[in-house]
């Protein structure tokens, strides 16, 4: 149900609030006083006329225009009739002061700044909002789903009042921007699609925003420091902590509520990211050290190689953090978005790990084509990866689908089905039969001194009986823990080699762990730069560092930890070694 935007309707200058106004009995009637105004109530248009048409103001213009809600008539709800469309119309700073302190009828007011700004000041009752735009443009978040995302129960048990409010407010800075993709628009549209009185609504936007209306009216502006629940901020973190990389994280700017803990960095940056970790390297002889390229020398051959390391990862982190605290932020519109994933939350194993819009992959069928998947390739890299999640049950026919639809031949796997008493990722093989797909399993051998399980299965659709059957091979590597690394940067070798006879074809190579990121990453990472090593003329360009943060714009966390950071470096001077031998 579309939305009127009324910009050539008059602002409407004062209400007749169906009641006297009592805080003001004690003294006369002043002209500075907006409770005391008087004038004629305007009579309500006959019931029907109340269907307005979408183009029209709601109150034609007159003289002295009074807005009356004790005069309009409502009437019952009827399943039967759609219901009007609701406008959203321009409200004058003084008109808000009149049901601030006046009205008595139910108002919602609804604040869509920036959470920071919403902590510094606010107008006394208003709830904050902050969803993404590109969520509140899909119909399938709800109003519902909004008063979920609302961490404090007292915000949101005044959002849920929505359901018998008769006038909404909502502000931003200033409100002088009022498109399409304004939150409050976007939330006018809701409301006008899920009102059950939707005749009765009147849906406003401050004129002026908060800027104007603060800067005359300071009695009704909250300054008040906001509860720990509804303040994502308000975790106590170090606000200036002095880090082993001898830098400072930059002053809590208050992040955005509600997603303020699902961006991991806004955590576990709080203390860096850990003192610098030594290289693990042997047998580094003279020859070695000068077959490197002088990028990856300034590293293995340099002391201060791991102090580099830690500031390189400390940057890479910090470039994540910005991009999410964008994507996540409701006032701005930017091309990393990730609204299919929090809309589809019940798909991820992890409330942290969601593919970006841009470059996840989408499911070919009809209805629901989401899946927690990314491509990923380095710019310059010739090798292409689909990195995704250990499947949960209820994701096997998608996980399976992927292969089919992007016609993978290769799987690797980086996990077991259980780590520490947890599980990490489910059997998603054994059952022969998933939806429309028949996994057989043709053979099973162990490889590379016992850390490779390597499965071959056939696979076959349902749908195309006449197709012909598919062989793929699964490459399980069974000794790289969660967050670690493996014993030796040797055995990472040997699982790449591996994967590589096994693909001999273009298509994509599906990578996975637990969460699809952070061994994922360091996987694809050394076979990128392995690859690059072949071609590349530049000596002086640190390939893994540049191959991890584009890796970064294609999925969230690919390498997710400095000591997976650290093993990129080791694996390929364990590649030169290995050249050596």
């Amino acid at each position: 149900m579309d939305v009127a935007l009324h910009n050539a309707a008059p602002s409407f200058s004062y209400f007749d609030l169906a009641g006297e106004c009592n805080d003001h009995s004690s003294r006369p009637p002043s002209a500075e006083d907006p409770c005391s105004r008087q004038s004629p109530v305007v009579e309500p248009p006959p019931q029907a006329a109340r269907r307005v048409s979408i183009r029209s103001p709601i109150f034609a213009p007159g003289p002295t225009p009074v807005f009356s809600l004790a005069s309009t008539p409502t009437p019952a709800f009827s399943p039967a009739l759609a219901p009007t469309p609701v406008s959203l119309l321009p409200l004058q700073p003084a008109d808000l002061r009149v049901l601030l302190r006046c009205s008595r009828e139910p108002l919602l007011i609804l604040d869509v700044r920036l959470h920071s700004a919403y902590e510094d000041a606010r107008i006394a009752s208003a709830v904050h909002i902050s969803v993404p735009s590109t969520l509140l443009k899909r119909p399938s978040f709800t109003l519902a789903r909004i008063s979920d995302s609302i961490p404090d129960t007292g915000q949101r048990s005044k959002f849920t009042s929505y359901k018998r409010a008769r006038l909404i407010v909502i502000y931003d800075a200033d409100c002088a921007n009022i498109t399409d993709s304004w939150p409050g628009k976007q939330l006018a549209k809701k409301f006008a699609t899920e009102s059950c009185d939707s005749q009765a609504l009147r849906v406003f936007y401050l004129k002026g925003g908060f800027k104007t209306f603060s800067s005359v009216n300071r009695d009704l502006i909250d300054t008040l420091p906001i509860s720990s629940s509804t303040s994502a901020s308000s975790l106590s973190l170090p606000s200036r902590p002095t880090l082993t990389l001898q830098c400072q994280i930059p002053k809590n700017s208050s992040p955005i509520c509600p997603f303020f803990t699902n961006i991991r960095q806004n955590t576990e940056l709080a203390n860096g990211v850990g003192d610098p970790i030594p290289l693990r390297l042997n047998n580094l002889s003279d020859s070695i050290k000068s077959a490197l390229p002088n990028w990856l020398k300034r590293i293995a051959c340099s002391p201060s190689g791991p102090q580099k390391l830690a500031e390189s990862f400390y940057g890479i982190e910090k470039t994540e953090q910005k991009r999410l605290q964008k994507a996540l932020n409701p006032n701005i519109v930017d091309g990393f978005s990730i609204s299919a994933g929090l809309e589809r939350g019940n798909k991820n194993r992890y409330n942290n790990i969601w593919p970006y819009d841009h470059s996840r992959v989408k499911l070919v069928k009809d209805g629901d084509d989401y899946v927690n998947a990314s491509f990923c390739h380095a710019l310059d890299g010739k090798n292409r990866y689909i990195a995704t999640q250990g499947p949960l049950p209820s994701t096997f026919e998608d996980f399976w689908r992927i292969v089919w639809d992007q016609r993978v031949w290769v799987i690797v796997m980086l996990t077991t089905i259980e780590e520490a008493g947890q599980i990490k990722c489910h059997n998603y093989w054994n059952d022969e039969k998933m939806g429309c797909f028949i996994i057989r399993n043709i053979s099973t051998n162990i490889v590379a001194n016992g850390t490779i399980i390597c499965r071959r299965f056939s696979l076959s659709h349902t749908d195309y009986p006449f197709t012909s059957i598919r062989e793929v091979t699964h490459l399980q590597y069974t000794e790289w823990p969660d967050f670690g690394v493996p014993v030796a940067p040797s055995s990472l070798l040997s699982l790449i080699h591996e994967a590589n006879i096994a693909s001999t074809t273009t298509s994509p190579m599906l990578v996975h762990c637990s969460a699809g990121c952070g061994r994922t990453g360091a996987f694809c990472t050394v076979d990128t730069v392995l690859s690059m090593l072949r071609d590349s003329t530049n000596n002086e360009e640190d390939l893994i560092l540049k191959t991890v943060l584009e890796l970064r714009e294609k999925r969230i966390s690919m390498v997710q930890t400095l000591r997976q950071f650290v093993l990129c470096y080791e694996a390929v001077i364990e590649a030169f070694i290995r050249q050596a031998e």
